[in-house]
């Protein structure tokens, strides 16, 4: 039985949207619904779920510069765990061959230091 995760990630469990965020990464689907439910997913008002989605969508489409933006833009999230994942997630990002521009390492530095 194949689970739409799609929906599942807007239901108001709290706990299905986690994984399902989490099995959105899992499966590494880069088709644009995917994309679009996991960077709605960064808005989550549970920070768990916003963690899972900066994970999935890093994993998905780690080279693309508008993901790399939308990853760095949650640095400054309120859940010190969303904070820490996605300094590791960036990390990976950068490792796996993403080049980005001064501006986006500034931004990403000055959370760091912010913090």
């Amino acid at each position: 039985m194949e689970f739409d995760y799609i929906e599942l990630i807007k239901s108001g469990d709290p706990i299905l949207r986690n994984r399902a965020a989490f099995a959105l990464g899992k499966r590494g689907l880069s088709d644009d619904r995917t994309v679009e439910a996991l960077l709605e997913a960064l808005k989550d008002m549970e920070w768990r779920v916003r963690s899972n989605a900066a994970k999935a969508i890093a994993r998905i489409e780690p080279r693309d510069p508008m993901i790399f933006d939308y990853i760095v833009n949650i640095i400054g999230d309120d859940h010190e765990g969303v904070r820490i994942d996605t300094f590791s997630w960036i990390a990976i990002m950068l490792n796996s061959g993403f080049v980005c521009d001064k501006n986006q390492i500034k931004s990403v530095v000055s959370y760091y230091y912010d913090f």
